[in-house]
């Protein structure tokens, strides 16, 4: 931009500041998006701010970003996103520009095709320090090893760092989170209208394994963790200072806006699980809804910390902490936290957040920690990263909370003394004490699940059983009697279940994108032991953990993409969340693989080509290839299960019946023809 545009720009900027107007869009630019929700908002807004033109980096970018984040109190300084400091617009030694999307992430080289390397909405000016520091970081909430950043102006706040994750201080991270939203929508693939450049699908995801770096420029990339992110755009609203960086990028050359900065509620809108209206269904009967309905919030006392064993003989091996669904509605876990009190309510020694994972009424959750739970390994449902241990006391103690608000206790047990209840908690009273010269031993609500609010009443000294009911023991005689008694659940076998369907292309838009899973054993499974992995070539392009769900024998389990699958979502029994659609080959592939050991392949499914199939897998062959000039077609196992580890003999392409069984069709359009 020539110095005298800047300068114009800039004083009608501040004009239309003192008149209420700057910050505002054109009128009309968002009208085809207005009324809309879930995936019809996101491809509206993708195509209002699509084909934007692209700004040289190592010519134009900087002077462009120092006006957008010019200090509002000196005009010839810029205020950098992290330490909050104010450098000349002229200092290139003190500050930089930051990609909060990390270039390394998807695009790490400045080419004429390279439109995220350059665009200006997820460019921030920043501490050359800080900016080092951060590096490549993904956004979230720094939990243990934490490094702190200071802010300058704010000695309340900081910003976080430790080996893998970045949190940005308080008054500045919804300004990233909702560049990220932005990033997330304007690339989705496909080629740039005006100069045919191939343009990255960046996708947000909540699994940190997903973000990886490359010095290649990547056809699909993630950023995270984006359930941080959505909180962080909720306690940081837009302010003037994000407005004026949107109005410069808009009036520079690039000539687009960030619709979460004009329209914040807008971010809700498109990931708050709102479905959009399906338009076409395949020819199978909709299944029912899962019942009971999946709970909007916790409240205190709906899950309770039902069995902890913190102490054991000599070294401690057999550390873990119950928890149990007590409420009659499907808790979500990734709506709390759990939080270690040492020596008293105010010292927390950790804080975890759990994964996400759908609790049942009355099923019981396990967590282990890192250290001291190789006894209790079987039993252990999530073993919380970053936690060696469970403190001893005196006065020690657990507490679970929501993670939107930290001042809403759910449930919290004392041990060893009464005293490390947190301010606000329901519960009070000492559960005891849990021995150090007996194994097998563990405070225990007695009866299963009893919640009075007093631990002194509801926790006994007993037998462990993690996993399954306490049952009202007399204390028990210090015999060291190997216990638990429960039996874990025998390992998924190869070919106990396989995937049986699989759609990823239709004509046009892929709305009908789905993968049917069948158990094809004589057992009921546990879904959560099994890992879905999405193969380009050799190369996983995405990995979603299954949640906790029991299918019978000959059960089937449809899976659906976040943004492909809209159109048959009555059919859909879990959406993988971060999955935005599945490749359309050649040489793409779906397995399955254990999730307690990555080298247990299940079952594998290439299509377009047979070279998709992992090291280890007991398939081989192609399964064929799904048509792209027509819909309600998918590749098939004919007869319905059939498993020879050859996909060339065991797929058919036919008419799609997600949900039931697949039955051998003659009629599947015109033109085509069976693999």
């Amino acid at each position: 931009m020539r110095m005298f545009e800047r300068i114009v720009f800039l004083v009608l900027c501040f004009v239309l500041f003192a008149l209420a107007v700057c910050g505002e869009p054109p009128a009309g630019y968002y009208d085809s998006a207005i009324g809309l929700s879930g995936n019809a908002l996101r491809v509206a807004l993708h195509n209002i701010i699509r084909n934007h033109t692209r700004v040289s980096y190592s010519n134009s970018a900087r002077v462009i970003i120092a006006d957008a984040c010019q200090d509002p109190d000196n005009s010839s300084n810029i205020i950098d996103v992290y330490k909050n400091a104010s450098y000349a617009k002229t200092d290139s030694a003190s500050w930089g520009m930051e990609h909060v999307w990390p270039k390394s992430f998807g695009f790490p080289k400045e080419t004429t095709c390279s439109y995220p390397y350059s665009d200006l909405h997820h460019l921030f000016a920043c501490d050359s320090g800080y900016n080092s520091a951060r590096s490549n970081k993904f956004y979230d909430n720094c939990l243990s090893g934490c490094a702190a950043y200071s802010v300058i102006g704010f000695p309340e706040y900081s910003n976080y760092s430790n080996p893998r994750s970045w949190e940005v201080w308080m008054n500045r991270r919804g300004d990233v989170a909702r560049a990220l939203f932005y990033m997330d929508v304007r690339y989705e693939g496909g080629k740039h209208d005006v100069t045919n450049c191939d343009e990255p699908d960046l996708i947000l995801t909540n699994d940190p394994d997903l973000i990886v770096s490359s010095s290649a420029t990547l056809s699909i990339a993630y950023m995270g963790i984006l359930d941080t992110l959505l909180q962080w755009h909720k306690d940081d609203p837009v302010d003037d200072r994000e407005r004026l960086h949107n109005d410069v990028v808009y009036n520079s050359r690039q000539k687009n806006r960030n619709p979460f900065v004009d329209h914040p509620e807008w971010v809700e809108a498109i990931w708050g699980n709102l479905v959009p209206t399906p338009t076409a269904e395949p020819t199978a009967t909709p299944k029912p809804s899962p019942s009971p309905t999946p709970a909007i919030g916790v409240l205190p006392g709906d899950i309770v910390i039902n069995e902890i064993d913190y102490d054991d003989p000599g070294k401690d091996t057999r550390s873990f902490v119950e928890l149990k669904n007590i409420s009659q509605k499907i808790i979500d876990l990734s709506t709390m936290e759990i939080v270690g009190l040492n020596g008293g309510s105010t010292s927390d020694y950790f804080i975890y957040r759990f994964q996400s994972h759908q609790l049942n009424p009355g099923e019981y959750w396990v967590l282990g920690t890192t250290a001291d739970s190789d006894n209790v390994a079987a039993f252990v449902d999530e073993t919380m990263v970053g936690v060696a241990s469970l403190q001893n006391g005196p006065n020690d103690g657990v507490y679970l909370r929501l993670k939107s608000d930290s001042s809403v206790i759910i449930d919290s047990v004392s041990y060893e003394g009464a005293s490390a209840h947190p301010a606000g908690s329901p519960d009070t009273g000492d559960a005891g004490t849990d021995s150090d010269t007996v194994a097998d031993l563990s405070l225990s609500r007695v009866p299963d699940g009893r919640d009075t609010n007093d631990n002194s009443s509801d926790f006994k000294l007993q037998k462990s059983t993690p996993g399954s009911a306490n049952a009202d023991l007399t204390t028990p005689t210090p015999t060291g009697t190997p216990l638990p008694t429960q039996t874990p659940a025998p390992q998924i076998k190869p070919g106990e279940i396989v995937i049986n369907e699989i759609d990823y292309d239709n004509t046009g838009k892929d709305t009908q994108s789905f993968i049917e899973l069948k158990n094809v054993s004589n057992r009921a499974i546990d879904l959560s032991e099994i890992v879905v992995v999405g193969m380009n070539n050799q190369t996983p392009y995405f990995t979603y953990n299954l949640a906790s769900n029991l299918l019978p024998p000959q059960g089937y389990w449809v899976l659906g993409t976040r943004d492909d699958s809209s159109s048959i979502t009555a059919f859909i029994n879990e959406t993988m969340a971060g999955v935005a659609s599945l490749q359309n080959g050649p040489n793409d592939g779906v397995y399955l693989r254990l999730k307690s050991d990555s080298s247990v392949i299940i079952d594998s499914v290439s299509y377009e080509g047979a070279g998709a199939h992992p090291a280890g897998a007991p398939d081989t062959g192609d399964a064929g290839t799904d048509p792209g000039n027509a819909m309600d077609l998918s590749l098939s196992r004919i007869p319905d299960g059939q498993d020879t580890n050859d996909n060339s003999s065991d797929f058919k392409l036919q008419k799609s019946t997600p949900g039931a069984t697949n039955s051998p069709s003659s009629d599947i359009g015109t033109g085509l023809s069976l693999h």
